[in-house]
């Protein structure tokens, strides 16, 4: 999106824990590394420190979207590893 005044577009998502959290998420499990420490940070934040954090629709669709395809991954990579060595 480009303010008047700007040339270069600027990011419609500002950067917050949350939203960095998950895009850190997404992508290793898209390397399909372990995601084990990120998950237990994700797993130990209060739903409300969430909410106030994500004060955005577009930050509340980042986190989400991004934790969705994190998750979808994660379970996918697991599957795919059981059925291998078995």
């Amino acid at each position: 999106m480009l303010n008047r005044d700007q040339k270069t577009p600027q990011p419609i998502v500002s950067k917050n824990y949350y939203a960095a959290l998950s895009e850190e998420i997404l992508s290793t499990a898209k390397l399909g590394k372990d995601t084990t420490s990120l998950r237990r940070q994700l797993y130990y934040i209060r739903h409300t420190k969430i909410e106030k954090s994500l004060d955005t629709d577009a930050l509340k669709k980042t986190f989400w979207i991004n934790i969705y395809n994190a998750f979808y991954l994660i379970i996918l990579n697991e599957t795919r590893r059981h059925y291998v060595s078995s």
